[in-house]
C-alpha cells in the first residue's frame, strides 16, 4: 500500500462512519481538519505518535493496522532496492 492508498483507505474509513475531517482532527488530537486532508490526500503520512489513538477511533483491529503500514514500508524498501543501479 503507498502512502495515496493509506489517505484513500482513511478516507474511506471516515466516510464509512460518516465523519468530518474536523471531528476526526479533534479524535486524533490535531488542531486542524488540513492535518488530515493532508494524510487523505497522500501528501503526509500518519505519525506513529497517532497510531494508538487512530485504532482506537475507527476500532481497528491492530494486527491489521500493523499489515497495513508494513505494506507501505515493504514497498519503500522494494523501491530503495530494487529501483538503484550498481
Amino acid at each position: 500500500m503507498t502512502r495515496e492508498e493509506f489517505g484513500l483507505w482513511v478516507k474511506e474509513l471516515r466516510n464509512e462512519c460518516d465523519m468530518t475531517q474536523e471531528r476526526l482532527a479533534q479524535l486524533l488530537g490535531y488542531d486542524h481538519s488540513q492535518s488530515v486532508a493532508n494524510i487523505e490526500a497522500g501528501r503526509t503520512p500518519l505519525p506513529p505518535t497517532k497510531y494508538r489513538q487512530f485504532i482506537k477511533v475507527f476500532d481497528l483491529d491492530p494486527d491489521k493496522f500493523i499489515n497495513v503500514l508494513l505494506s507501505m514500508e515493504r514497498i519503500k524498501l522494494e523501491k530503495s532496492i530494487y529501483s538503484r543501479t550498481s
